[in-house]
């Protein structure tokens, strides 16, 4: 099925090309979004996001056009987001602020208020056009680098349309806005957190969670990650990627599909992330340890892709209740050798353990006979 999604203004490319006009002139989005520039802007003014140097607590409003070029009347979604890294490590800002505090280091957590839209819903007749602004409201403290968002707009397509055009998905745009105290650009640092495994269905998957440590992006960067078994020289696995991105001061894992893992065996993955535009590398060899716990697939057919981890704990916990149960019902029953005193004579004979506890609870004198070793 032809799909119609629309990712205008990419962000990587705009830095590798220069000038770009950020529209959405295809023929299927049928709207037009064009930059107004501003005053605050540093470096290459030519470029169609906006990149603005601003001190402390300054404000400035921000200005798009947006056109309706279709034969009737569209709505259009806008929202402030802030940028951050999917699994494919790849940089996006289709969230909004608030959504993605969790997902950026302590330093670019800076509320919601640092860039907000007063219009988060326009409707527009056919051949219309307006204006859209954002408002940007610098916080109190400097930033160490670069705050990186954006101004989303998306495209609403009314069901019907999507059923007789066969859209599958709405038409999005998106103008980046960075924003910093001073004209220093800020590179990334990357540092390695954890690398994990878990099953999927009949492969495997290597979670490898990064974070970026500097408040500054990676445009294009290229990937390699090899997985073998420790000990030995042959990898089970070598991903290769290319044209990826990471956000300023994100945190995020790096998801890389592998053949199954063995349970209970150690694995290293070998990482290299190179950013080509900064030529700085990265580079670590982690173990990781496969857990003997794996998912269990393939009861009933692979295709189902099931995933049966819980059973392996539900197994052990009955396993752990059984052994405790036997194990208080033999304490109970286990007989003892006791003395106790009749007619003022001690006399030893042997109880169940149970009934030597009850006469203990009840007050009398009787001790456990010292088992003399020949």
């Amino acid at each position: 099925m032809k799909k119609f999604t629309v990712l205008l203004a990419m962000f990587a490319s705009l830095l590798l090309f220069g000038s770009h006009v950020a529209s959405a002139n295809d023929t299927d989005s049928k709207f037009n979004v064009s930059v107004v520039k501003s005053d605050k802007m540093r470096g290459d003014t030519s470029r169609a996001w906006f990149d603005l140097k601003m001190n402390p607590s300054e404000k400035t409003t921000l200005h798009l056009e947006l056109t309706n070029r279709g034969d009737k009347a569209a709505t259009f979604i806008i929202a402030a987001t802030q940028a951050e890294t999917q699994t494919n490590m790849a940089m996006v800002a289709d969230r909004s602020i608030s959504d993605v505090q969790s997902s950026v280091i302590p330093s670019l957590q800076l509320g919601s208020n640092i860039l907000t839209v007063p219009e988060t819903k326009v409707t527009l007749a056919a051949g219309d056009t307006r204006e859209i602004t954002a408002q940007v409201n610098m916080p109190s403290s400097k930033i160490n680098g670069s705050w990186l968002g954006g101004i989303h707009i998306q495209k609403q397509v009314d069901s019907s349309d999507r059923v007789k055009n066969g859209y599958t998905n709405r038409f999005n745009y998106l103008c980046y806005v960075q924003l910093s105290n001073t004209d220093t650009v800020t590179k990334a640092d990357l540092s390695l957190k954890k690398v994990s495994y878990e099953k999927k269905a009949s492969a495997g998957q290597v979670d490898i969670k990064l974070q970026n440590d500097k408040a500054g992006y990676v445009a294009d960067a290229n990937s390699e990650v090899k997985i073998r078994q420790k000990g030995q020289s042959e990898n089970v696995t070598d991903y290769k990627q290319t044209n990826q991105s990471i956000a300023n001061g994100s945190v995020f894992t790096y998801q890389v599909p592998t053949d199954a893992l063995k349970a209970g065996k150690t694995y290293v993955a070998d990482i290299t992330i190179h950013d080509n535009k900064n030529n700085l590398t990265w580079h670590w060899s982690q173990e990781f340890k496969v857990s003997m716990f794996l998912p269990v697939s393939g009861w009933f057919g692979d295709k189902l892709g099931k995933n049966y981890a819980w059973l392996w704990w539900l197994l052990a916990l009955l396993a752990l209740l059984i052994f405790l149960i036997i194990f208080f019902l033999l304490r109970r029953r286990r007989m003892v050798d006791i003395i106790e005193i009749v007619a003022g004579k001690e006399v030893q004979r042997r109880v169940a353990y149970k009934e030597y506890k009850k006469m203990l609870k009840d007050g009398m004198f009787v001790t456990l006979a010292k088992k003399v070793k020949k």
